[in-house]
């Protein structure tokens, strides 16, 4: 049996990735910076692990790493977020024994990287919404007075919209920079705000090669307006698989990947907005599907023989269910109660907040976020009082 080490085992994607492998046969291990990460108290999980924190101290995470790998005869090493990055630079000190599917340290810099992303995917003929960095149009006036509107000031570095800005007209755009100190400016691009859905696709690819692909939209997000997608569904968008395609191929990626697509309601083309170069928060969407985009990295990553993934499932509708239900209640009702959609004649196939076969991770998630905040408080006020 085939060992596999998946990291970031303090989230509910790795629980979701760690189930797949399960299922399918692999042997699971967990990793985290942190005791007692929410993996630990899963099925689908035969032991845990805790390693330095790859923010703080690389050569003792990658040492760690080693360590476990060794000791426990590990095939496959599985990062899931941010690791992979470091990961990536030190590759050649885990040895040859730990199976990896990754891509290249200098490609994940460049992704890491909003703005330059977007360069890149120019240089492959993907389409992107027009874009300026912040600290040039401070220096032109005029090019700042001509950008277009509405906006988006986004941060080249982070996830997800935090830290993002609206701008209804060029003078909220002029302000909103007037404001910003001179090393935010260095931090900051605008984008033009475009109409339309947003279409996730997401991939699997060896040296560029795509195994697996995926396609879903946002039906809605928590908080609305940038926030993390609750309620996803498939859709069929060949234009904007085609284009990522085009661009894994371009930079010759390994390993998984996810990218947004703005679909232009007029003429049908996407423009990429977003891209991940890791696992996406919503994997469950693909899970439900038949897709299994961490079974088959492993098996890539083994050097086994693989055929194009299909999907076994057609219309299928996933939630992060309490998200869901504090931003659109309505929706997600109806879309529970549904008949003729989804898995077992239900509307939502599946939630990445609750799974009845592993039910303990979900009652300990909230009690150990409060016993940590507890802690936290408790500490910084035997501080004060000393």
């Amino acid at each position: 049996m085939n060992v596999v080490l998946v990291l970031a085992a303090d989230t509910m994607l790795a629980r979701v990735i760690c189930r797949a492998l399960h299922r399918r046969g692999f042997e699971v291990l967990v990793a985290a910076a942190a005791e007692w990460p929410i993996c630990a108290y899963s099925r689908y999980v035969r032991r845990t692990f805790v390693h330095a924190d790859p923010t703080r101290d690389e050569d003792g995470f990658i040492d760690d790493l080693r360590r476990i790998c060794e000791e426990n005869r590990v095939s496959v090493l599985l990062p899931v977020l941010g690791e992979a990055a470091v990961i990536a630079r030190h590759r050649h000190r885990l040895g040859s024994d730990v199976r990896l599917l990754l891509g290249a340290a200098d490609t994940l810099a460049i992704f890491a990287d909003k703005y330059h992303t977007y360069g890149v995917a120019r240089e492959a003929g993907v389409l992107v919404p027009e874009y300026r960095a912040v600290a040039d149009l401070a220096d032109d006036p005029a090019a700042l007075a001509a950008f277009p509107c509405p906006c988006l000031a986004k941060p080249v570095w982070g996830w997800g919209g935090y830290g993002m800005h609206e701008c209804d007209d060029a003078q909220a755009l002029a302000a909103l920079i007037a404001d910003m100190p001179e090393q935010t400016r260095a931090d900051y691009f605008v984008q033009r705000r475009m109409a339309g859905d947003v279409v996730c696709v997401a991939m699997l690819c060896d040296a560029g090669r795509v195994y697996a692909s995926d396609t879903f939209r946002i039906v809605t997000s928590y908080p609305s307006r940038h926030g993390q997608s609750t309620v996803r569904e498939t859709v069929r968008c060949d234009a904007a698989v085609e284009s990522l395609r085009g661009l894994l191929e371009h930079v010759r990626w390994s390993g998984p990947c996810q990218a947004d697509f703005i679909v232009d309601p007029a003429t049908g083309a996407p423009y990429l907005i977003d891209i991940n170069a890791r696992y996406w928060n919503s994997l469950i969407q693909s899970t439900a599907r038949g897709i299994d985009f961490p079974s088959l990295h492993c098996m890539l990553a083994l050097g086994e023989e693989c055929a194009d993934v299909e999907p076994t499932a057609a219309g299928v509708t996933t939630a992060w269910l309490s998200r869901a239900l504090r931003g659109d209640p309505a929706l997600v009702l109806r879309r529970m109660f549904a008949r003729g959609g989804g898995l077992a004649g239900r509307g939502i196939a599946a939630c990445d907040d609750w799974d009845v076969h592993d039910p303990l991770p979900f009652f300990v998630w909230p009690v150990r976020n409060v016993l940590r905040n507890i802690m936290v408080r408790l500490t910084a006020w035997r501080g004060n009082a000393a």
